[in-house]
């Protein structure tokens, strides 16, 4: 996108783009339809996740049952239970900036 600040944009707007849990490997193409087969934890949506995984100290019941959720996300989840247990989230700097810099 060529856009340098992007990962502090979405930090700040919290709009971080669709997600989808992919079920079966394959190829789909703009004009397919996307079915939402079934959503296990209503109250737990992708942004109430993703505030609570940028400010631990403020949320830490939260990010304790978000941890509970087997649907939450594997790559973030040991970063998470980090968190948890210092009881805080690490200097976002380097996310947000990285070779920018």
């Amino acid at each position: 996108y060529r856009v340098i600040n992007l990962p502090q944009l979405i930090e700040e707007t919290g709009r971080t783009g669709i997600f989808l849990r992919v079920l079966e490997a394959g190829r789909a193409a703009a004009e397919d339809r996307i079915t939402l087969l079934e959503r296990p934890n209503p109250t737990w949506t992708v942004a109430r996740a993703y505030h609570i995984y940028r400010d631990v100290a403020s949320h830490l019941d939260e990010a304790r049952q978000l941890l509970t959720l087997p649907a939450f996300s594997s790559h973030m989840r040991p970063e998470l239970e980090k968190y948890v247990a210092q009881g805080y989230t690490d200097d976002p700097t380097p996310r947000r900036v990285g070779p920018n810099a």
